[in-house]
């Protein structure tokens, strides 16, 4: 196995170099939560095929003091590891999910790693990317006087997930109740398809053209980032041709997985061109007398919320009181209303370390 082969090409000492003394060395057993799936369900969420635990992950342990590499390894789902290692201080990692394009032999350094990038299209059926780590923590001590320690890293899924729970309609026109409103595509738009795998990004760190961006201003827009399936797989359902009758509604729970889009709500912009980062958005395509009519909702949805970080779940719930708008990117006020609910509890765990003696 490769990684396994990189392990051992790690671990070795350099030729005539005096070995550490029993004194100067500490046994470290690292394991990771969520491998088992036992930590990874939350109650009012219906759980698909994209989201199994952990199937393989790669650890990594570098030198708090000089970012090197002191080793490294793979391992299979709920697997524990053991390492002998020289006392200092550690920064530990892990990733889960991982796909074979991953170069683990590059990861020389902590800076290499804390900048990993992960795809959305990397995340796989079954298999959705994790990551977890110590970097904003003191790090791991292994001391003379704590030879073992026993370390447990929380993983957390890179992406979030927003579920639609159910469209209502309840048009305020009687005339317009009266017609036959079909509800065609659910997609989220303005979707940045990157990540770190160490941390979400932050809203400098966002790329100003639109050809970055995944669906930018509409479905699959020919100014944004070419139409991948894999990717699609994720941010959309197709072709739901669902009819919304008036009063009535439509049960749906359909879920939708993205990366965090760090932009806030108050530098979001609705302007006819591309001028640059745009918050994601989540939007209904339906149709009523042969015409498209969208309804949006931005996330985060109001002023003064925090922006959306990776591994959290949120359920909407939509109701629709009016026609949309024409346009994918423009709002008719009071057209949808979106009621969000955060669903509490770890997706993963906790991104800590958990260390005992």
């Amino acid at each position: 196995m490769m990684g396994m082969a990189l392990l051992a090409a790690c671990e070795k000492e350099n030729p005539g170099s005096p070995g550490p003394s029993p004194a100067d060395v500490a046994v470290v057993h690292l394991s990771v939560s969520g491998a088992d799936g036992a930590s990874t369900k939350l109650s009012g969420l219906d759980y698909e095929l994209h989201e199994e635990p952990v199937d393989h992950w790669a650890w990594f342990f570098f030198e708090r003091s000089t970012g090197s590499l002191a080793a490294m390894g793979t391992a299979g789902r709920a697997e524990k590891v053991t390492k002998t290692l020289r006392t200092g201080v550690y920064d530990v990692f892990a990733i889960a999910n991982y796909p074979e394009s991953v170069d683990l032999g590059a990861i020389r350094t902590r800076n290499r790693f804390l900048a990993l990038r992960a795809r959305l299209s990397d995340n796989g059926t079954g298999s959705m990317l994790m990551a977890a780590g110590t970097a904003d923590s003191e790090g791991v001590v292994l001391s003379k006087e704590r030879p073992e320690a026993e370390i447990t890293l929380h993983l957390k899924r890179l992406v979030s997930k927003i579920t639609v729970s159910g469209i209502t309609r309840r048009f305020e026109s009687p005339s317009l109740g009266e017609k036959q409103l079909t509800l065609k595509h659910i997609y989220l738009t303005n979707v940045y398809p990157e990540t770190l795998y160490a941390r979400d990004l932050t809203k400098e760190e966002l790329p100003d053209s639109q050809a970055s961006w995944y669906n930018a201003m509409g479905w699959h827009h020919p100014g944004a980032l070419a139409e991948d399936r894999e990717t699609d797989r994720f941010l959309a359902e197709r072709n739901l041709d669902l009819n919304l009758p008036q009063n009535g509604t439509a049960g749906l729970n359909l879920s939708f997985y993205f990366y965090p889009n760090p932009l806030p709500f108050q530098a979001d912009s609705h302007a006819p061109d591309w001028n640059g980062p745009r918050c994601t958005r989540l939007v209904l395509e339906t149709e009523l007398d042969g015409k498209t009519y969208y309804y949006q909702a931005t996330l985060p949805k109001d002023d003064g919320q925090p922006a959306i970080s990776r591994n959290t779940a949120f359920l909407v719930q939509c109701t629709l009181t009016r026609l949309g708008s024409t346009d994918p990117e423009q709002v008719i006020p009071g057209s949808l209303e979106a009621v969000f609910t955060a669903v509490t509890g770890a997706w993963e765990g906790d991104y800590d370390v958990n260390e005992n003696s």
